[in-house]
């Protein structure tokens, strides 16, 4: 189960590039479809289909995300 805060996340990242464009993978997306209450985990892997230049000029855009070491 996502938290509220982290179907935020996807919900602004689906916005701002598509529903189509944005996948969520690792534990979180195995957990929407799986019984994973074993495995609890807090982040959330993305895979996002868009160009380089979209990516590293998201930060100005999306209000709260950066990109590491910014």
């Amino acid at each position: 189960m996502l938290s509220r805060e982290q179907i935020n996340a996807v919900a602004t990242l689906q916005d701002h590039w598509g529903e189509e464009s944005v996948v969520l993978v690792g534990a979180a997306g195995l957990g929407l479809f799986l019984d994973m209450r074993w495995r609890r985990t807090d982040d959330l892997d993305l895979t996002i289909a868009c160009d380089v230049e979209d990516v590293l000029a998201a930060g100005d855009r999306l209000e709260g995300w950066r990109a590491a070491g910014r």
